[in-house]
């Protein structure tokens, strides 16, 4: 096994004949070796073209990586690929033990909302193709398509907007876990929404919640809510 501080990452330029054409495409690629002394490579982008990488990014995701292999924030080996519905599960066990419950609770629904639009419908079935899907394999095109399938079935811009950002932290966890070199939905624009005016409840309304409290324990539950600047979300998990 490879100890940590002993990894020697390595930057590559590679050509390749593009298909159907003369001309050549050039390929960044990181490449060190794995504990069983194999090569391990990593593909970074173009070297040439519209969306080519400049050789100065190229070194800067060399030194990047050589650094997380040597801390021990990334595993020397690859990984086994994963697919959708494998990552959403485990990033979900992984959220747990240091998010709040309804976090957690947001982020299944955002990996749900992901696996039927990529599958295709609303059913079981669909969920279980989209949930299929290799985690390497999802670019930003479906991105796209999963804004797009929520807002066709009438999601709201803010809905949807907050279950790509979801969606955004989770794939982020899995480039830093190793399973994805880059984030598809990194880039990716947003829904606007626009902001909606708070209702205040008035002080006639809060002494009426506070008659019709049972107990002290409720009257007590109302005025936090009153008093605090608790999120819903976060009063529901002093239940």
């Amino acid at each position: 096994m490879m100890m940590v501080g002993q990894a020697k990452v390595q930057l590559l330029k590679e050509k390749k004949r593009v298909r159907g054409g003369r001309e050549e495409a050039a390929y960044w690629v990181l490449r060190w070796r794995g504990s069983g002394g194999k090569w391990v490579r990593e593909p970074l982008g173009r070297a040439n073209g519209p969306e080519r990488i400049t050789k100065s990014r190229a070194e800067d995701c060399r030194h990047d990586k050589q650094r997380q292999l040597n801390q021990g924030l990334c595993p020397v080996d690859p990984l086994k690929p994963i697919t959708l519905a494998e990552w959403v599960t485990l990033d979900c066990e992984l959220q747990r033990k240091v998010k709040r419950p309804s976090t957690v609770r947001e982020n299944e629904i955002a990996g749900l909302q992901a696996k039927r639009a990529l599958g295709g419908g609303e059913d079981e079935e669909s969920a279980k193709r989209g949930g299929a899907v290799k985690l390497k394999a999802i670019t930003t095109v479906h991105v796209e398509h999963i804004r797009a399938w929520m807002l066709d079935r009438g999601v709201s811009q803010a809905t949807v907007a907050k279950t790509l950002r979801h969606l955004r932290g989770m794939f982020n966890r899995a480039v830093k876990h190793g399973h994805l070199i880059r984030n598809p939905f990194s880039g990716v624009d947003m829904p606007k929404v626009q902001g909606r005016a708070k209702r205040v409840f008035t002080d006639e309304e809060l002494s009426a919640m506070r008659e019709a409290c049972p107990d002290v324990w409720w009257e007590a539950f109302v005025m936090l809510g009153a008093t605090s600047g608790l999120r819903f979300s976060e009063m529901l998990n002093t239940l």
